[in-house]
């Protein structure tokens, strides 16, 4: 668990790092002692490329310990997202973002001086100087520029890398390889080895901060489709439209048919806005029932008493801000499921209990539906039934007596109880006998 002050000092220290990079080198004094706090260097990169990073870290630890040195460490801080907007068609799409310090550039520990990093002669007059994690850059500026000199057995020879080394007092040496030892007390190649595989981190890191900050900025770095997250209600807007434009297709239909599932065809077409390939958007009515269909999944069938696995899951995903693309069909079947209970309610009006419990009643009802079913006493019928005023009623009869669906009959029952089925009510009956309508 990270203390909100450590947090704190991580998010400084990165966003000195952001400033320092675009120019303003008056704060690296106070960059070199924000990353000196944390022991070490700031980076915000995707949570989907933290697997090959680890494993690459746990690699370099490996050397590390074969020297006795500091093994490597990356320290996760905090996570959160980054939200792309589409220019043209406004579509969104998020990737998880997580803050990390990378630690443990320490290879001359116990030593008076100390490794500081590489500088790379590039043959022109100017010098890429790397450093390790954790390593202020203040003060090393004129480096830069320096000639390929060992400044401490003055030989001049081709190279194109020197190494760089602090003493106690803050003294800072440009030094070759072969001098290197006398220096940080052990075999020069294992400590180059090792600092060179910190320094690759340092590399790996920096090249998925900069893929993140591309992806904000214009979409592209990144494909949705592997690491990204989507609004869900969003999501459903395309599915709307699938449903408008082509009807309802599940994935096994599409699988039999040879064709593509209205989720997929959805989720496509979103990542074709994404990019500004796809220009053909849902409209308004399409955004309406989404978010109508999103807010019934998360209230209205989140109520009711019993739900099934997938049903469960779909309540879930339903009250997440942000959904994987791999999740987003799972989402998409709440659409129809939400329309087949909207046509439901629609037909069934205004329902009213009937009669007290235990009352017996003789009433005038049409069969809506009739489902057959065997149970503990046998064969039973379950009649869902309204009468002239709309109002339903339902029989659980396991009589010889049957009822057709669509046609009325004088029903003569017990009221057994009233219940309140997902808004509707509804009386129960028992105990019936079938009647004909008089003529």
């Amino acid at each position: 668990m990270v203390s909100e002050e450590r947090k704190a000092k991580t998010f400084k220290a990165w966003e000195l790092r952001q400033l320092v990079a675009q120019g303003d080198q008056s704060l690296q004094g106070e960059l070199d002692k924000a990353e000196k706090a944390i022991d070490g260097r700031a980076f915000r990169i995707p949570v989907a490329e933290m697997p090959e990073l680890n494993k690459r870290i746990e690699r370099a630890a490996k050397g590390a310990m074969r020297i006795g040195v500091m093994p490597p460490m990356l320290q996760e801080v905090e996570r959160g997202f980054e939200t792309n907007i589409s220019s043209s068609t406004g579509m969104r799409s998020s990737v998880e973002i997580a803050l990390v310090i990378l630690t443990g550039g320490d290879v001359s520990p116990g030593h008076e001086w100390k490794y500081l990093g590489i500088v790379h002669h590039t043959g022109t007059d100017k010098n890429y100087v790397s450093l390790l994690p954790g390593v202020g850059a203040g003060g090393l500026e004129n480096f830069d520029t320096t000639e390929p000199i060992c400044q401490h057995c003055h030989t001049r020879r081709r190279r194109v890398k020197t190494f760089l080394v602090k003493s106690p007092r803050g003294d800072v040496r440009q030094v070759g390889y072969s001098c290197l030892e006398d220096y940080i007390g052990f075999a020069p190649e294992a400590a180059a080895r090792h600092a060179e595989k910190l320094l690759d981190l340092v590399g790996l890191l920096s090249e998925s901060e900069a893929k993140v900050k591309s992806w904000a900025k214009s979409g592209s770095g990144y494909d949705p489709s592997a690491t990204g997250f989507f609004d869900p209600e969003q999501y459903l807007s395309w599915v709307a439209k699938e449903i408008r434009e082509s009807g309802w297709t599940s994935r096994s239909e599409a699988w039999d048919k040879g064709g593509v599932s209205t989720a997929d065809q959805a989720r496509t077409h979103l990542l074709g806005a994404l990019s500004g390939s796809y220009t053909d958007l849902p409209n308004k009515d399409d955004q309406r029932v989404a978010g109508d269909a999103l807010f019934w999944i998360q209230t209205g069938l989140a109520g009711w008493k019993r739900l099934s696995d997938y049903q469960q899951v779909l309540v879930a995903l339903s009250k997440e801000k942000l959904i994987a693309y791999k999740d987003l069909p799972k989402l998409a079947a709440g659409y129809p499921l939400w329309q087949r209970e909207m046509e439901r309610l629609s037909t069934m009006g205004d329902s009213k209990w009937i009669g007290d419990l235990k009352e017996r009643i003789n009433i005038r009802v049409r069969v809506i539906k009739v489902i057959v079913r065997d149970s503990y006493f046998g064969l039973q019928h379950i009649y869902y039934m309204e009468d002239q005023d709309g109002n339903q009623l339902v029989w659980y009869s396991t009589a010889s007596q049957t009822m057709e669906q669509g046609e009325e009959y004088m029903l003569r029952g017990t009221v057994k109880k009233h219940e309140d089925s997902r808004g509707v009510k509804r009386t129960v009956l028992t105990n019936c006998r079938i009647g004909e309508i008089p003529a």
